[in-house]
């Protein structure tokens, strides 16, 4: 029974962080193609996120949660991620990759804690599962923040017609 309620859960926990995912690579997107240069690395970090999550969930269907090629794969896939989110701490720190790296960290010590965990018969599938859940939506926060700062202002200027084009909203007859 506990195994069909984690199936469930697992599938519309993967499919909300697709959403999430999808948002914050749309949000970076739009903010990198206003200004490459200042949000570059964040369209980089958002797909950084994305094809992560995109091979978390082949490693979830290839073999369940625990298994040696699950967390063979996923230990890999966690160590580059976490060299790229380290590259680009080193060369622009920013509070972004900082929290990107250490949360990549936190995902490979949650491996290793699990694989200890199991080795001395101990059940933690559902902390080690709620842990990498955690960690990533941290990291969906922290990557779609900046992306998220300047769509919104770029909107609010545009409502605002602080930008000399758009919709003016002003009172009473048009002028």
């Amino acid at each position: 029974m506990l195994d069909l309620i984690m199936h469930a859960t697992n599938e519309q926990v993967f499919g909300g962080l697709a959403i999430l995912t999808g948002l914050v690579l749309a949000v970076s997107y739009v903010a990198a193609k206003r200004n490459l240069s200042l949000y570059g690395d964040v369209l980089g970090a958002a797909q950084l996120l994305t094809v992560v999550l995109g091979l978390s969930v082949i490693c979830r269907i290839s073999a369940p949660p625990g298994g040696v090629g699950n967390m063979a794969w996923l230990c890999l896939i966690d160590l580059a991620a976490l060299m790229v989110s380290a590259y680009w701490f080193i060369v622009r720190p920013t509070v972004w990759s900082f929290i990107l790296s250490f949360c990549f960290i936190a995902q490979l010590v949650a491996h290793a804690g699990f694989w200890r965990a199991q080795s001395a018969g101990i059940d933690t599938r559902i902390a080690y599962i709620l842990c990498l859940n955690v960690t990533h939506v941290l990291q969906l926060v922290a990557v779609g923040w900046p992306g998220s700062k300047h769509v919104a202002g770029v909107f609010v200027a545009l409502l605002h017609d602080r930008r000399g084009r758009g919709v003016p909203f002003g009172y009473g007859a048009p002028q």
